[in-house]
């Protein structure tokens, strides 16, 4: 598709190489890390963000102060799904 729209002029030579493996991970892992982290989300009240908005906080304040906590048990969740299956993948 690359080359049918003349973004480079021969195949990208891609394979075995550290940006392959990298790819290859994120796709394998990436399901892991977002489907505990929407679950955790989908259950956020927003009412909490209308509170904190009404508080005068910033949208960064916001962030730190009232979504991270709410949703930090669907981050450590996704991390421990993609950290636990990285250690045991084969090398």
């Amino acid at each position: 598709m690359l080359i049918w729209l003349g973004v480079i002029k021969k195949p990208l030579e891609i394979i075995y190489t550290d940006f392959a493996v990298f790819l290859g991970m994120t796709y394998v892992y990436l399901p892991l890390m977002v489907l505990p982290l929407f679950a955790a989300i989908d259950r956020f009240d927003m009412r909490l963000l209308e509170a904190g908005y009404d508080l005068y906080a910033s949208r960064w304040q916001v962030l730190r102060r009232i979504i991270v906590p709410v949703v930090k048990p669907g981050i450590i969740a996704g991390s421990i799904l993609v950290f636990v299956l990285r250690h045991w993948a084969p090398m």
